[in-house]
């Protein structure tokens, strides 16, 4: 995985040394907290080229927490309301799927531990 600071140093690179690695980390510091300050606002960003991030709150969710009695039948147990999940989800733009899908020949998705092919 490359980090931000590994992304600031090619970025340095891209611009022929116009700007220092301390400008550049300050321009993507600064982007990246307004993307955030967007999606809490907001809820939803889409960034040309990239795709869209989306802020999505889940219904609570009512669980019951039973004592550790493993008889048949009998449950002491009480309930509880957990709090909302919120997620954040992305959505690819065309051309990263289709540079994606180029590059790894559409097998963009991992293959999940459990299934077995």
């Amino acid at each position: 995985m490359i980090g931000k600071i590994e992304l600031d140093t090619r970025a340095t690179m891209g611009v022929t040394n116009r700007y220092s690695l301390k400008t550049v980390k300050r321009i993507t510091r600064a982007f990246l907290e307004e993307v955030m300050n967007a999606l809490s606002e907001d809820g939803e960003v889409y960034l040309e080229g990239f795709g869209g991030l989306r802020v999505r709150v889940c219904a609570e969710r009512k669980s019951e927490l039973c004592a550790g009695t493993f008889k048949k039948g009998e449950r002491r147990g009480k309930r509880v309301v957990t709090e909302r999940d919120v997620r954040v989800y992305f959505s690819k733009s065309p051309k990263l799927r289709d540079l994606l899908k180029e590059k790894y020949r559409g097998k963009v998705r991992r293959r999940r531990a459990g299934k077995k092919s």
